[in-house]
């Protein structure tokens, strides 16, 4: 039987919303190593923060779906 999981992730880019996602799933990926089996990402929310009229950060969370590894 497989099993998945699904787990929030909030990343940020001064760059833009796709670089905020690369990072988000990059640093998920790298500090979990279930996420090998990463098998969807859903953008849940995104903002942008705005300095001297200007956008400063951008902000996305992500809901990461994965397969969890079985024991046998």
């Amino acid at each position: 039987m497989r099993t998945a999981t699904a787990i929030e992730v909030s990343a940020t880019s001064s760059t833009g919303f796709e670089d905020a996602i690369n990072r988000g799933l990059h640093q998920a990926c790298a500090n979990t190593r279930n996420l090998r089996h990463l098998s969807s990402a859903h953008v849940s929310d995104q903002q942008m923060l705005v300095q001297s009229g200007r956008s400063a950060i951008y902000q996305v969370k992500l809901e990461l779906t994965f397969m969890l590894e079985s024991k046998n």
